[in-house]
């Protein structure tokens, strides 16, 4: 927002001083004039051994309980997709092809004075689609007949959201997955967030030579360069 304001009065000044109606520009450079510092945080990623102790306590810790399979289903796609927190809130079975093995990313959560609302991601190269890996697939096979069985509905599982309430209805909240997931993290002894497995699955790809280009979309950035300015 700053750097936007500060555009913006450069392109005044600027015109006003063809117009001769100032004799110089003042604006000068963002840095030097505002004396903003941009602090740059490294990505983090879990190691290898804290990726498989936490893949291992979810798939482990798995019982006939709702919560146990969705938090396994959730953690394991956070880690496989890279999708945001809010992507992966927002998912429906019909986003899904596991024949094909593909995910359509077409609708995120995010904020609106305090209350979820479902809506499209936040830039149009968010809409994408993902290639899942044979694990993920397998376990969202199983996860499905799970649902089918656990809300015992003739037809089968018809709600919809991939990780539903109680209810059936209403999908589980994103603040509800960032506790879930920060208490597993505490549990572990991994001094990590949620959005770490996001950082996590960018330096798998990276690591394994995946083209920076397909990665870019794979996370939903506009441009490979902002990919590399987080990753390299």
């Amino acid at each position: 927002s700053m750097k936007h304001i500060f555009r913006m009065m450069k392109s005044i000044f600027a015109q006003a001083t063809l117009d001769k109606i100032i004799a110089t520009d003042p604006s000068g450079t963002f840095l030097k004039t505002t004396g903003y510092r941009i602090e740059k945080e490294d990505a983090k990623a879990l190691s290898i051994d804290e990726q498989t102790r936490f893949i291992n306590y979810l798939s482990d810790k798995q019982d006939k309980k709702l919560f146990t399979k969705q938090e396994y289903i959730f953690g394991l796609l956070a880690l496989s997709t890279g999708m945001r927190r809010g992507e992966l809130s927002a998912l429906n079975w019909e986003n899904i092809d596991l024949d094909s093995k593909t995910l359509k990313v077409t609708q995120a959560v995010s904020y609106c004075d305090r209350e979820e609302v479902i809506g499209k991601p936040k830039t149009k190269s968010g809409i994408r689609e993902i290639q899942l890996d044979n694990l993920s697939v397998t376990e969202l096979r199983k996860y499905k007949l799970f649902l089918r069985s656990y809300f015992m509905t003739n037809k089968g599982y018809k709600t919809g959201w991939i990780f539903p309430k109680v209810d059936g209805e209403t999908r589980t909240p994103v603040t509800s997955w960032c506790q879930r997931m920060s208490k597993t993290f505490k549990l572990l002894d991994i001094p990590f967030s949620l959005h770490n497995l996001r950082h996590t699955h960018a330096s798998n790809m990276l690591s394994n030579n995946y083209p920076i280009t397909q990665l870019a979309h794979r996370l939903g950035h506009a441009d490979p360069s902002i990919t590399l300015s987080i990753y390299s």
